[in-house]
């Protein structure tokens, strides 16, 4: 037996909208402050408040498409590119430092319980920094293809998924 509901689909409108950005937009994160922060293939991050159709400031100085950001619990936001660049932005001051290991994009980074930070990328790896220091610890190889996600599952673990159809799980103690 098959039950059938129908409902009725209700289509909301936006409260708002902009066009800010002049390219598409890849990635959004909400920061602690309540802002919001966009990334785009226009190689530019804009911070916004939620109720304000422009954007409070842009944040420049990556040279390829932003694919991903979001903010350590330290408050600095991070932003991974095509450019092969990590930066670490102090949004309060609307400075950044460089962080390059990767031969290719980056396509997610993530903060790991220990405060540790992991990027993924389409060099086919998975490197981990210490960010208190602004260094890479380690890289972890093993994927033939683009990483395209990792997340810690448990403390010091993580697991991986590739374009080379495998997952892997990782002990990073």
């Amino acid at each position: 037996y098959v039950t059938t509901y129908k409902q009725k689909i209700t289509y909301n409108k936006p409260i708002s909208f902009s066009i800010s950005h002049k390219d598409s937009i890849e990635c959004v994160c909400e920061l602690s402050d309540g802002k919001i922060a966009t990334g785009a293939y226009d190689k530019t991050i804009k911070i916004w408040k939620k109720n304000n159709q422009n954007p409070l400031y842009t944040l420049t100085g990556h040279t390829g498409s932003i694919l991903t950001i979001g903010q350590l619990t330290n408050g600095l936001l991070f932003s991974g590119s095509s450019d092969c660049l990590i930066k670490l932005w102090d949004l309060n001051k609307k400075t950044h430092h460089s962080l390059q290991k990767h031969q290719g994009s980056i396509i997610k980074i993530i903060q790991m319980i220990n405060e540790s930070m992991v990027s993924c990328s389409v060099d086919s790896t998975i490197r981990v920094w210490n960010i208190n220091k602004n260094f890479e610890s380690f890289s972890l190889e093993g994927h033939e293809q683009t990483v395209e996600s990792v997340v810690e599952i448990e403390n010091n673990i993580l697991f991986s998924c590739s374009l080379d159809k495998t997952c892997k799980l990782w002990d990073v103690n």
